[in-house]
This record gives C-alpha cells, sequence and structure tokens, in this order.
C-alpha cells in the first residue's frame, strides 16, 4: 500500500494533491510516485477520538491523513489510500479522486 505523489518530469517538484500543471514550473508533463512510509510532524485529536495528523513524506511533501494507532510526532508510519488497510499505525488519506469513484459506482 502506498501514497500516490505528483512529480513534474521538468523540474522534479514534488506534491500532493494532483494537480493539471507544476505549481513551480508551470509543466503539463506529469507522472505519479509512490510513497510507503511518512513521518508524523504534529497531529491533534478531534471529537470523537478521530486523529488527524501531518505527515511528511519525502524531504518535500506534506500530507493531512488520519492517524490510526499511536504514533507520536517524529514517527515513521505507512501511508495508504486504501481504508481497508488494517495496519496499526498508519496515516491513510483518501485517494485524489475518491468522490468520482464513488458516485460512479
Amino acid at each position: 500500500m502506498s501514497v500516490d505523489v505528483q512529480v513534474c518530469r521538468t523540474c522534479s517538484t514534488r506534491w500532493f494533491p494532483h494537480r493539471l500543471l507544476c505549481p513551480s514550473c508551470g509543466g503539463s508533463s506529469l507522472a505519479p510516485t509512490h510513497e510507503e512510509v511518512g513521518v508524523v510532524e504534529e497531529s491533534t485529536t478531534l471529537a470523537g477520538g478521530v486523529v488527524v495528523a501531518t505527515v511528511r513524506v519525502g524531504p518535500d511533501v506534506r500530507l493531512v491523513a488520519r492517524l490510526h494507532g499511536a504514533a507520536p510526532p517524529g514517527s515513521t508510519v505507512p501511508v495508504t489510500h486504501d481504508p481497508a488497510d488494517e495496519r496499526r499505525p498508519r496515516a491513510h488519506v483518501p485517494h485524489p479522486d475518491y468522490r468520482e469513484k464513488t458516485t460512479h459506482e
């Protein structure tokens, strides 16, 4: 399981969520890259016990993810788009086109 991060083939800038053009150079030659793990930078617990965290993947991309299991700042956790993934701890990030997938099913 992994999270898809987009990379510009022209300038190598990486980001999430997906975009149509590179935010750095404006290029349109983009490709997905797959990240398996991230580092929890900070987290907060919302009502109902849901934990939301900022997770850094690689040196340059930060994701907002739902954190499952105990993972204090500095912890390395698997990152995934798969809501059925049962690993703990893990950071779940909905797939960028999750709304489209559920609308057409």
